[in-house]
């Protein structure tokens, strides 16, 4: 398990064969969305599937969710999948808004 700090987020990473997971925390603004897109790649790599836990995400903006997005497409584009966990509200509605409802699967776990 890693974990990077980069301003108000948190990244933890946890590596499986075959399967990736990130757990957010904090925030994810345009400010570290390059920490984040790295994260994102470094996880997905090589992996037929990815568990993204936003459940203690309080905030992303639009460029965060895009850097998912890229993923997700480039999973897709493998055969690979990911899937979102427990996204706050603000969240899940940008993961409808944004068209990737179609693109990612999101899941709600009781905590």
């Amino acid at each position: 398990m890693s974990r990077e700090k980069e301003r108000w987020a948190a990244v933890e990473t946890f590596l499986r064969a075959g399967l990736g997971a990130l757990r957010l925390s904090g925030e994810v603004d345009i400010s570290n969305v390059p920490s984040l897109a790295s994260a994102l790649r470094s996880t997905a790599e090589g992996r037929a599937a990815m568990l993204l836990d936003l459940g203690a995400l309080e905030f992303i903006d639009v460029a965060g969710m895009r850097a998912i997005q890229r993923t997700a497409q480039a999973m897709a584009a493998r055969g690979g999948d990911l899937t979102v966990v427990s996204p706050r509200p603000l969240g899940a509605r940008m993961v409808t808004m944004l068209g990737m409802d179609g693109l990612v699967r999101t899941e709600q776990i009781q905590r």
